[in-house]
């Protein structure tokens, strides 16, 4: 699937200057699809002060989104947005975001791609406030919305009577920026950034284009202390924390044995995956038992991240699949599609990659531990294999195809198989659902 977003090309159309044959093509389209006959929508008022935002795939428009860069804006037709901000400068409206996809995944790559290109694009040109309207028929990108720090500010009807919620994301100051994951003193260096690719929120994944193209060895990464009990989540955190790569200690091991580095890791493990709400399938595979003795079976390996001498992330792989099948994998599903690498030990299944609350977005860890895991399975010539769920950690792969990249080794791969949950209801049941 990263092979797919590679190939994906967003082309930013200037109204004033380029030909926008191809995205009405592409509203036209869209419109037909939802069943929409009204054929006002294709060309707007606002397009003429407008950029605008067109993917392609093997030159086929496939998406777009539009971003209105002047007042007034379309949002100003049902709200005064004066009295949110004041009357300064920098405000821009994100409108008519359009996938033509019949895949979900495909359709979210496809997202990512024009929201990537569209916040470089708000950042580089000095825009301070985002305003967006989404149908509350998706609930679900409503909550996503605030989840990154938009604010919603009202509702109305729209103009096919679907009810809109409207929001806002002000990041006139840097506590906004940083909960977008963006250190504000990098705004002006927009090209050497890419996104944060780590987070527990799936929502940061529309930034996947700011942090990433950084190399680990120069990475810095400052945090505010946040609030943590003293001796039990990381004792002796100083109130700023600068890292690079020389601070982090890294190991390998085929055995844990040390009683506290246990119970700590086990902490960590829970903190990460007990309560998780966003997963229909439980990430949780080891309970306590089988965690402990997991530490101390060396057929699993452990590959332990460490800053100040505390453990702040680890992962646990392995090549002995019946060992892997703990998480769920069926052990012969690869022996039949793999049988010579099976047999030769040489695929790794990684069990669990897990990363202190603290450090979780601090990509710099992420990268490292990753970086010496894959080294070490490619050193043995084999391949690694992992799970992911869409929407937890979605971006492992692309993830680790970054990392091949540092670290010199041209990474590839492919989706194995994927399991949906689904749910159906008597539509006559929705409003009690809600």
């Amino acid at each position: 699937m990263y092979d797919l977003y590679d190939s994906i090309v967003v082309k930013i159309i200037d109204s004033k200057q380029d030909d926008l044959s191809s995205l009405y093509h592409l509203r036209s389209k869209f419109l037909r699809k939802k069943n929409i006959s009204k054929n006002d929508f294709i060309i707007e008022e606002y397009d003429k002060y407008s950029v605008h935002f067109v993917a392609y795939l093997k030159n086929a428009p496939i998406g777009a989104l539009t971003l209105v860069k002047r007042r007034p804006l379309p949002i100003e037709k049902y709200f005064n947005i004066d009295s949110l901000y004041g009357s300064n400068a920098g405000v821009c409206e994100a409108k008519k975001f359009i996938v033509i996809s019949r895949g979900k995944r495909k359709s979210e790559l496809i997202s990512l791609k024009l929201i990537s290109s569209m916040c470089k694009y708000f950042f580089k040109n000095g825009y301070l406030r985002l305003f967006v309207t989404v149908s509350q028929r998706k609930e679900k990108n409503v909550s996503m919305y605030k989840s990154l720090g938009f604010k919603e500010f009202g509702r109305y009807i729209g103009a096919i009577k679907d009810h809109i919620t409207a929001l806002y994301l002000d990041v006139s100051n840097s506590t906004n920026l940083r909960r977008l994951g963006i250190n504000i003193k990098d705004i002006e260096k927009l090209d050497d950034i890419n996104t944060k690719m780590y987070s527990k929120d799936i929502m940061s994944r529309i930034f996947f284009e700011y942090m990433t193209t950084k190399s680990i060895s120069n990475d810095t990464t400052t945090y505010k202390k946040k609030s943590i009990k003293k001796g039990k989540d990381m004792p002796g955190l100083v109130d700023n924390i600068n890292i690079k790569e020389k601070d982090i200690d890294i190991i390998i091991s085929s055995k844990i044995t040390k009683v506290k580095d246990q119970k700590f890791m086990w902490a960590m493990y829970k903190s990460c995956f007990e309560k998780l709400v966003n997963c229909a399938q439980l990430q949780m595979c080891y309970n306590k038992d089988v965690f402990f003795s997991a530490l101390e079976n060396n057929k699993l390996l452990k590959c332990v991240v460490s800053f100040n001498k505390k453990i702040i992330g680890f992962s646990i792989f392995t090549n002995d699949l019946e060992e892997a099948s703990i998480a769920y994998i069926n052990p012969l599903f690869y022996k039949d599609r793999y049988p010579k690498l099976v047999k030769d030990n040489k695929i790794y299944y990684v069990t669990v990659i897990c990363i202190s609350d603290f450090f979780s977005s601090n990509i710099l860890v992420v990268k490292t531990l990753l970086k010496n895991m894959i080294n070490f399975i490619i050193s043995k010539k084999a391949i690694v294999a992992f799970d992911v769920s869409e929407n937890k950690n979605f971006l492992l792969p692309f993830v680790i195809k970054k990392i091949g990249q540092e670290i010199g080794i041209p990474v590839s791969g492919k989706e194995l198989d994927s399991q949906m949950y689904w749910e159906c209801h008597d539509i006559r049941l929705e409003d009690s659902m809600k």
